[in-house]
């Protein structure tokens, strides 16, 4: 991940170098003890991000808001080795 953009609470999703990390959150300021983001298909070659899920449910979004971080328990993103060209294109999901 990587901040999105100066004076936003977005962070942009790339390809992680890992396959699973847990992230411990503080309680006095989020709603949740950690943050996980796991990887499926993860290889040097499978460099794109094919789908994603947040907390189960499929997420389609090339960032991820800091809100769901702090609020959210798990982060999967699935790995290929070609781009998938309809992932990351409703970037108007959820409460924009």
């Amino acid at each position: 991940m990587r901040h999105w953009h100066h004076g936003t609470t977005r962070y942009e999703l790339t390809a992680p170098v890992f396959d699973r990390i847990e992230i411990t959150l503080d309680r006095r300021y989020a709603n949740a003890d950690r943050f996980v983001i796991s990887t499926e298909g993860n290889s040097p070659d499978a460099c794109y991000i094919q789908s994603a899920t947040l907390n189960g449910k499929p997420y389609n979004r090339s960032y991820i808001e800091h809100s769901d971080i702090i609020n959210v328990g798990e982060l999967h993103i699935v790995l290929g080795t070609r781009p998938n060209k309809q992932w990351g294109l409703d970037n108007q999901q959820g409460r924009e």
